[in-house]
């Protein structure tokens, strides 16, 4: 856990805070697994959450401290829902601003995993008697790898954390006979996130979707021009008499989804936070459009995703996956 009284922490407090609790894990577990199990016993096996947020700080009697946030609230809750053998750690944001304690790209965490591989390796002396194999989920970028973060999909699983989100990514520990602490990756998807500023004067009342998508500098949406001709989506600007940004669509066919895939002509994004394209059509992945606020701003956040991966949230607002690609447009007024 570790505390910031605002805007996003340092990467190296990021990487080290992080880097501590895996090694503290890992020896643990290689050392541990040395000694033999009693007869009857299952393999030793080890599991836990690591949640940075925001922490609260009250001095109740003298020298005593109560630590509190929803952050130390979620690592109990969501303990019993970890596999053996694996760590997920992560971040709690607020819906309301989606700040995250961490650099971000389009609303995912950025954590440099080559950062962190190397230093696990220098920083940290070795078990003497046997190892363990650490698997981080990353996704690559030419040379780069990144932590791979999604967002917590049971909303049934965050109780008392209501108006927050939990991006989480997973690392697995390997036992093995060898002595030392080995760390590899497991590669998904590509890095392909972009995010775009749009400033509006008064005479501008809405965006079209080609001109939107024309702004980003990721071509991984331009599927959707083929299927939506122009002019047949467009986003209304919060204006006079209209104090949401509004999706409206112009057509019969490929109607945008709400509330359980309810077909509607028009989305107000202050009554439903996202909807679903369906472009899913030729093999391509639906497209999910979700609206939250940062900094005061409304932000559109485009992503994909098939269906059997939207089936496993219970709240879409809630789908985030940094193996997909995402553009993340924020509006700003005149």
């Amino acid at each position: 856990m570790f505390y910031a009284k605002q805007g996003a922490s340092d990467p190296e407090s990021v990487i080290s805070s992080l880097g501590r609790v895996i090694y503290s894990f890992a020896y643990g577990f290689s050392e541990a697994s040395i000694h033999p199990r009693p007869t009857g016993l299952n393999p030793l096996q080890v599991k836990g959450v690591f949640l940075a947020g925001r922490v609260i700080r009250e001095a109740i009697f003298k020298n005593l401290t109560l630590y509190s946030g929803t952050a130390l609230n979620g690592c109990g809750r969501l303990e019993k829902h970890v596999s053996p053998n694996k760590i997920v750690a992560g971040f709690v944001t607020s819906d309301d601003e989606q700040t995250i304690l961490c650099n971000s790209k389009a609303r995912s965490p950025v954590v440099d995993a080559r950062t962190l591989k190397e230093y696990l390796d220098r920083k940290f002396r070795q078990p003497s008697k046997a190892g363990c194999k650490i698997l981080l989920d990353v996704v690559p970028d030419r040379e780069d790898r990144f932590l791979r973060f999604l967002g917590w999909s049971k909303r049934s699983h965050l109780s008392g954390l209501a108006g927050c989100s939990v991006f989480t990514t997973e690392i697995e520990l390997i036992p093995q006979r060898r002595h030392g602490l080995e760390v590899d990756y497991k590669e998904t998807g590509e890095w392909n996130r972009t995010e775009v500023s749009l400033h509006s004067d008064k005479q501008r009342t809405h965006w079209e979707l080609h001109e939107l998508l024309d702004k980003a500098s990721i071509r991984s949406f331009d599927f959707i021009k083929q299927k939506y001709l122009k002019d047949r989506i467009k986003i209304f600007l919060p204006r006079e008499g209209r104090n949401s940004l509004e999706l409206k669509y112009n057509g019969k066919k490929l109607m945008p989804r709400i509330r359980k895939n309810t077909p509607t002509d028009s989305v107000i994004f202050n009554q439903d936070s996202y909807c679903l394209l369906p472009t899913d059509r030729d093999g391509r992945e639906k497209t999910l459009i979700q609206r939250y606020a940062r900094n005061g701003r409304d932000v559109l956040c485009f992503s994909t995703a098939n269906d059997h991966v939207l089936s496993q949230y219970e709240d879409l607002a809630d789908f985030l996956d940094s193996a997909s690609p995402c553009i993340e447009f924020t509006f700003h007024g005149e």
